[in-house]
């Protein structure tokens, strides 16, 4: 779909239910997750990498242009998920790797919160990852999602695909300072941070019934679930294609990322598939 201009925010690409969203505002609800892209192996301080990351405008820009569209909305980070990153790129063993990401969460809660409270509305709400542990049905989804993972070649190709894309730069680093053994190790535990990601946005889309939007396309295996591409799944989980979607939105000054897939990844994806 051509691209539509909304003042500081610009619609790239429309996937599924997301065309419902715009026709008919106030009628869905959505979900923004909050894109950082940690810089591990570099020496600086997170917490203030952060702090840079949200005095920018960009969470503002997605919030405002949101309220316009949806009911209500999503925000959620991916704090407890960081602990599979910390533990593939910084070497953490998993007990000091879920200390670290629930500290970075709180920083991020803190942050998100203020944003949040500045719009004075009850229509924003933020949902942390670490939530999972009181939250029944997300790890129910969680269980399902994973399990799928295991005995779905397609799907399981596809989330591998998505890591090794996602993690490129990271997963060179650690070949080159660690070696091949170690490399294999980081991949496996990277790919469990892409399941339980999917899972999550399968958990909202189910039971919130929300419209992801992002300034990328939606990743591979989401993109495929949109359209009805894993027919068990949808029987597994009890949901339909029509009843998902996502929207590609960017902020004026940021450029538009097609797909986090890139064909020169073929081949690596191909060789680490078998």
């Amino acid at each position: 779909m051509e691209e539509q201009k909304n003042k500081s925010m610009r619609v790239i690409s429309i996937f599924g239910k997301g065309i419902n969203a715009l026709e008919y505002p106030g009628k869905c609800n959505g979900i923004i997750g909050l894109s950082i892209d940690y810089p591990f192996f570099q020496e600086i301080n997170l917490y203030k990498y952060l702090e840079k990351y949200f005095e920018s405008k960009e969470l503002k820009n997605y919030i405002k242009w949101s309220l316009k569209i949806f009911d209500k909305i999503i925000i959620y980070t991916s704090d407890w998920l960081l602990h599979y990153n910390l533990m593939a790129f910084e070497g953490l063993n998993k007990k000091k790797a879920l200390k670290t990401a629930k500290i970075m969460g709180d920083f991020i809660e803190d942050k998100c919160n203020k944003i949040i409270s500045a719009f004075k509305t009850q229509r924003v709400q933020l949902f942390r990852w670490s939530a999972k542990n009181e939250n029944k049905k997300l790890n129910k989804t969680i269980k399902k999602i994973r399990s799928f993972s295991f005995h779905n070649n397609q799907f399981n190709y596809h989330c591998l695909e998505l890591t090794l894309t996602a993690t490129h730069n990271k997963l060179k680093i650690v070949k080159k300072k660690y070696g091949n053994n170690y490399y294999k190790k980081a991949l496996g535990i990277a790919q469990k941070y892409a399941v339980d990601d999917i899972a999550l946005l399968v958990y909202l889309y189910k039971y919130h019934h929300c419209i992801s939007i992002s300034k990328y396309e939606p990743p591979k295996p989401v993109k495929y679930f949109i359209y009805g591409f894993y027919p068990r799944l949808y029987k597994l989980i009890k949901l339909k294609p029509n009843e998902i979607g996502h929207i590609q939105v960017i902020t004026e000054n940021c450029k538009a990322r097609d797909s986090w897939y890139d064909d020169k990844y073929e081949k690596l994806v191909e060789k680490n598939g078998k």
